[in-house]
């Protein structure tokens, strides 16, 4: 099992101790992460890390990072489309969404593809 330690100097990458040794990923590449209980499952690329952290991961995930439901934290960046109770991401996994931060989600999607948009 992992442990999930607090990034320095603000890195773009989440520090994780496995057994022991230190391995640093990149923020960039987890499209979501899923808590089962105090077990915290980082999803990158086609495989999941398992950790032990709290909820308080937010705090050193950034901006791209949205959490729509108590469960689960996504990347925006691999949003591919959402519904009222659910964010499909661009690997087709669904996420659930809370009703009640729905409307925090569509804002913030809103806000994060904006600049995307306006660059093209």
């Amino acid at each position: 099992m992992a442990i999930i330690r607090s990034s320095q100097n603000g890195t773009n990458k989440l520090t994780v101790s496995i057994n022991g040794k230190v391995h640093l990923i990149d923020k960039q590449d987890i499209r979501f992460i899923e808590s089962i209980g105090r077990k915290k499952e980082i999803h990158v690329g086609g495989k999941a890390i398992s950790v032990y952290s709290g909820m308080d991961i937010m705090d050193e995930l950034g901006a791209s990072f949205f959490q729509p439901h108590r469960s689960f934290i996504v990347n925006l960046n691999y949003v591919a489309g959402y519904e009222r109770c659910e964010i499909k991401l661009s690997d087709g996994t669904r996420v659930p969404m809370s009703k009640y931060k729905f409307g925090m989600f569509k804002t913030a999607y809103k806000g994060w593809t904006d600049p995307i948009k306006s660059q093209i």
